[in-house]
C-alpha cells in the first residue's frame, strides 16, 4: 500500500447496459424540460401566476395557523405531559 487514496474511475461499477449508452451531446436547454426547439410552450399569463402564488401563500398561512403551539394538548409530541 502506498498510502495514497484510490483514483476514481468513472462508471466503473455501472451496469453494462447503462455503459453502452452514447455520450450526451452538447447541452440543449430546451430538451432538459422534455420539449425540443420545435415544441411551442405557452407561458402562463401574469394573472395565472398571480393566482398560483396567492393560493400558495394562503395555504402556507393556513398551515401556520393550524400549527399554533397554544392549541396543543397538555401532552407534548411524545405523549408525555
Amino acid at each position: 500500500m502506498t498510502g495514497r487514496l484510490p483514483r476514481r474511475v468513472r462508471q466503473r461499477n455501472m451496469a453494462p447496459q447503462l455503459r453502452a449508452r452514447p455520450a450526451p451531446g452538447p447541452a440543449d436547454p430546451g430538451r432538459a424540460w422534455g420539449g425540443g426547439p420545435d415544441e411551442e410552450y405557452e407561458e402562463p399569463s401574469p394573472e395565472v401566476n398571480r393566482d398560483l402564488m396567492s393560493s400558495l401563500q394562503s395555504g402556507w398561512l393556513r398551515g401556520r395557523d393550524d400549527d399554533d403551539p397554544d392549541d396543543r394538548d397538555p401532552r407534548d409530541e411524545w405523549g408525555q405531559g
